[in-house]
């Protein structure tokens, strides 16, 4: 694939197709071709599994946070949303990991920033024909036109800063996702001006800024709200099989002392303990198989066609190809009991009879998730930490009114909107 420019990037990553419909825009996501190998290649390394362990004490950190604010609620014996708690914990998380900011504190107290990032989130909008009446209504568009311009100053603001510390060598910003995408990009400037290395500069290139921001965006709004969704659902389940639960206690007891209070010094001291937890990424890996957070849609194509197990093939110019893992995940002909949560499933001998792309909870192939190392990296340590102390109990039934319960294959916390849990997951927090 021949090299290019950032001139050429520039012009092609601002155009529509119009022979073919396609769009490119400024995500990542909607981008094609060489211009999404370039830019998805420019923003891999801040997500590698060797740069995330590296941010792993700050993970605890904003974690402990959480557990403090847990602690509270189980004294207090108060119902409370999962969801919303855990939001801005991975708001947090994420805001770390993408510019190692301490400006994204939403896990310590609701700041108006955080209002304004969520809001902006629920009304994102990258790419998709289907559009609820709440994102088309006026109040709605005129409301993002408010918005979207304040989120925008905000995250060019912080960039500023961020680049910065960036120019100086010794910066802990250089581990940061933007810190090694900048140095990716000023890599491969140089490289098309022939020139031996890079000049630092004090303002960022106008062109990059706009990338950077675009995917600052995607990153926060999109992979803030999977994260929690899925971590929502592992405690759910885990209140629900006592069972289960007991054998990741006795696992994280084994692997990090059976002194609950060292746990958070243990995984900060040694992350590559995290990788001798097999039971527990098995009851992550499995919570995400019943209830997928993330999905992907395209643009159909003349020449592009859906082969079913018949051979059979269908067109799919003029629609919205939605690629469903949900789907894929409760389907008898790949999985044995799809409906049962079965962690025993992803043990290293029945692991090997899983079908090759029949887990799709990150999506497959060169186009997964760009974010999905974090999140798992997020989830064992939000996992290993709670699940020690605390049990996550679900209150749907005090809520519901006589007569209105709803379930859906016998889940209250059935998935809805963006695949959340019904209600956010409404709770109390019991303390073991």
């Amino acid at each position: 694939m021949p090299n290019i420019s950032a001139e050429l990037v520039n012009k092609s990553i601002l155009l529509v197709n119009k022979n073919n419909s396609g769009y490119i825009g400024t995500y990542i996501v909607t981008m094609r071709g060489p211009v999404w190998k370039k830019w998805r290649n420019i923003f891999n390394p801040g997500f590698s599994a060797g740069n995330l362990t590296n941010l792993v004490p700050s993970v605890v950190k904003k974690t402990g946070i959480f557990i403090s604010i847990l602690e509270k609620h189980s004294e207090k014996q108060d119902i409370i949303k999962m969801k919303n708690l855990l939001d801005n914990l991975t708001m947090d998380i994420i805001g770390q990991v993408v510019m190692l900011g301490e400006r994204f504190r939403f896990s310590a107290s609701i700041q108006s920033n955080s209002q304004r990032y969520k809001k902006a989130s629920s009304l994102a909008i990258f790419r998709g024909r289907a559009k609820s009446f709440h994102q088309i209504s006026p109040t709605s568009t005129i409301y993002t036109l408010v918005l979207w311009p304040k989120v925008d100053k905000h995250i060019s603001g912080e960039l500023q800063k961020h680049i910065e510390a960036h120019n100086q060598s010794d910066s802990p910003t250089n581990k940061s996702v933007v810190g090694l995408a900048l140095k990716a990009y000023e890599s491969e400037s140089s490289q098309v001006s022939q020139t031996k290395s890079p000049e630092r500069k004090t303002d960022m290139d106008p062109f990059f800024k706009k990338i950077c921001i675009a995917q600052i965006k995607l990153f926060l709004f999109s992979g803030h709200d999977t994260t929690s969704s899925s971590i929502c659902y592992t405690l759910y389940l885990l209140s629900k099989h006592p069972n289960l639960l007991r054998r990741v206690q006795e696992e994280l007891d084994q692997v990090f002392s059976a002194d609950r209070r060292q746990i958070s010094e243990r995984i900060t001291q040694k992350p590559a303990l995290l990788k001798e937890i097999p039971y527990t990424t098995a009851v992550i890996r499995e919570s995400l198989r019943l209830f997928p957070t993330v999905s992907s849609t395209c643009d159909g194509e003349r020449d592009f066609f859906v082969t079913d197990s018949h051979g059979r093939r269908f067109p799919t110019e003029n629609f919205l190809v939605w690629v469903n893992p949900h789907a894929v995940h409760h389907t008898p002909e790949l999985w044995e009991n799809p409906d049962e949560f079965q962690p025993e499933r992803w043990s290293e001998d029945k692991r090997k009879q899983i079908p090759k792309g029949a887990w799709r909870a990150f999506e497959h192939g060169a186009r997964n998730y760009i974010g999905q190392v974090l999140a798992m990296l997020e989830s064992k340590i939000l996992v290993c930490m709670v699940a020690r102390d605390f049990v996550v109990r679900d209150v749907y039934e005090e809520l519901e009114q006589p007569g209105s319960v709803k379930r859906v294959v016998g889940e209250r916390a059935y998935q809805v909107q963006l695949s959340q849990p019904a209600g956010d997951l409404p709770c109390r927090i019991e303390r073991i």
